[in-house]
């Protein structure tokens, strides 16, 4: 009896050791051939060299052992080799892959979408779904795109959308907020938001200063002494420079003393004087690029007043910007130095080069070096282009202030040039445009104010150039209906010299608008203007900034009034003579 129960016991755990083993658990889990459970042990690996790891003959798939050298790690045979956790996947390994290919290994996105690269949780750069790579930027608009983000930190306190009154004395880093150095400086004394300055017996006026500005006075109390600092907040600077400027009038008595300073408010320290201490009175604008010692840290600009009486300063226009950017870009090749080019070979190679040695060393040339006084540009004046002699009658003349009140000449093609007479230019050969019936002369907004000619203005009139011929149908009925007119100028001026009513010449002609609505064809309402300089072919239209009449073409109009006048008279004549003959008969 004793060993059939000892069967049914060894068949028993035999069943349960084919299902489930649990250690430290009776439910091991139904999923697991073995379940340990632990609270404060683990499950410890079989640890061996590479070498031994090696000798294991014939590894099965899925063998798992801890490597204790070269590389320490756990280690799996995959069937092949022994590999990492991670490693045989698809995933990348921080200390590289092996038997890669490059045509189906990659490191990026497989759908449309930008692959980012970020350090410290920031963004580094990006390669855009289209390829295009970005360095501080999300969006590249080229191959290559780099951009300076330095402008990204910028303070501006103009204090206009400020409420006038005193500034608070709370201890909160705000754009703004006053630190009293001394308790006893009380209203009228502090500082305050206000449009213009107080005008006691000695004013701090501040020209820069517009609208709202900060502002500290004292009283005539002599023995009153004012200690305070008005706090422009800055947050924390991730820059190594700042640029600041700001605007200030100041006026001083005795002992009085003005100071900016640089204010580490992470480590409650001043780190730098910028101005001061004054002891003279000064207006002006302040303006300097500041070093910043601890990037990162919060900064504030300080302005300190102490003094007595009705003495005061102003600030306004307080600005900060980030100061000198990094580099976007360099480039070391071994050759590089201060003042070389990047010069490309015909494949596109390039490398720092000296740049006098691409240009030459010809003297005429020599101011590449910088020297200035030996440059003959500097001392003669003259260039010419395209010839091997100097002309004393071609010159040209850039440097406006070249104590020469006349006499310029810039030749232009073999003989012309422009010569400056006092408040004239001239021109030693005709001119035309470049284009045939392309240019105009002068615009709505800026017209020639007279035009004086011996032949008068030629008008091209060849039946080969026109089209769309008919006869006028302007004539004695139109010319009826015009209002001649005589007028002034509202505004006639010569130069700087405005003319005054007794001075204004009379004119004689039409009004425009009463023209244009019986003869709208002699009247200029729009303008073909260039489009941009970029596209100098382009021309968009555009309405006059005044309307224009062109007289000349009055005269085919006149013209076809006369002649119907004429018919007329012919007729009247004919009837006249019938009129004669008739009565002839009547009285023989």
């Amino acid at each position: 009896m004793k060993r059939i129960y000892t069967l049914l016991i060894i068949l028993f755990t035999a069943t349960q050791v084919q299902a489930q083993i649990g250690i430290g658990t009776t439910t091991p889990d139904a999923s697991a051939a073995l379940d340990i459970t632990h609270s404060s042990k683990g499950v410890l690996i079989p640890r061996m060299t590479e070498a031994e790891r090696d000798a294991i003959s014939a590894p099965a798939s899925g063998l798992l052992i801890y490597q204790t050298d070269n590389n320490p790690n756990f280690y799996y045979y995959n069937g092949f080799s022994w590999i990492t956790f991670g490693s045989g996947g698809n995933g990348w390994d921080v200390l590289g892959n092996s038997g890669t290919n490059p045509v189906v290994n990659m490191l990026g996105t497989t759908d449309a979408q930008d692959l980012v690269i970020a350090t410290n949780n920031t963004e580094a750069f990006r390669i855009t779904a289209d390829g295009n790579i970005g360095i501080k930027t999300t969006t590249p608009t080229a191959l290559l795109s780099i951009a300076d983000d330095s402008s990204a930190y910028s303070v501006f306190q103009d204090f206009q959308s400020t409420a006038s009154g005193v500034v608070s004395t709370n201890t909160a880093l705000n754009i703004y907020q006053i630190d009293n150095n001394n308790v006893t400086c009380t209203n009228p004394n502090l500082w305050e938001i206000q449009e213009t300055e107080p005008l006691p017996a000695s004013s701090f006026d501040c020209d820069g200063c517009i609208g709202n500005r900060a502002v500290i006075n004292g009283n005539d109390n002599f023995t009153h002494q004012k200690d305070a600092t008005l706090v422009v907040g800055l947050g924390a600077i991730n820059y190594s420079t700042i640029n600041l400027d700001f605007d200030f009038g100041y006026n001083h008595r005795s002992t009085d003393q003005f100071t900016v300073s640089l204010y580490n408010e992470t480590s409650t320290s001043t780190e730098a004087t910028l101005l001061g201490p004054l002891t003279l009175g000064d207006e002006g604008t302040f303006s300097q690029i500041i070093n910043i010692a601890n990037p990162g840290d919060n900064y504030s600009i300080r302005f300190r007043f102490e003094a007595r009486q009705s003495y005061g300063l102003s600030i306004d226009n307080i600005q900060i910007k980030a100061g000198i950017p990094t580099p976007l870009i360099r480039i070391q090749d071994g050759n590089e130095t201060d003042g070389y080019v990047l010069y490309s070979d015909a494949i596109g190679n390039a490398s720092w080069t000296d740049p006098a040695a691409l240009i030459g060393t010809d003297e005429d040339w020599n101011f590449i070096s910088g020297n200035t006084n030996a440059d003959p540009m500097y001392h003669d004046g003259k260039v010419v282009i395209g010839s091997s002699g100097i002309s004393t009658a071609v010159n040209l003349q850039l440097d406006i202030d070249n104590r020469r009140a006349s006499g310029t000449e810039i030749g232009i093609g073999s003989d012309e040039y422009l010569l400056d007479i006092e408040s004239e230019t001239r021109i030693s050969h005709n001119f035309s445009p470049l284009t045939d019936t392309n240019l105009g002369m002068g615009y709505s907004s800026r017209k020639w104010l007279e035009v004086y000619a011996v032949n008068g203005a030629l008008n091209t009139s060849d039946i080969r150039d026109k089209t769309a011929i008919a006869p006028l149908k302007y004539g004695l009925g139109a010319l009826l209906k015009l209002r001649p007119v005589s007028y002034k100028w509202k505004k006639e001026q010569y130069g700087r010299t405005v003319l005054t009513e007794d001075e204004k010449t009379v004119k004689i002609g039409f009004i425009a608008q009463e023209l244009q609505k019986v003869l709208p064809e002699v009247v200029q309402t729009h303008e073909w203007d260039m489009a941009s300089e970029e596209t100098p072919n382009t021309y968009v239209k555009n309405k006059t900034a005044s309307l224009g009449v062109s007289y000349s073409e009055i005269i085919p109009v006149v013209i076809k009034a006369t002649q119907e006048h004429q018919s007329i008279i012919e007729e009247i004549k004919t009837q006249n003579k019938e009129i004669e003959r008739l009565i002839k008969t009547l009285n023989p």
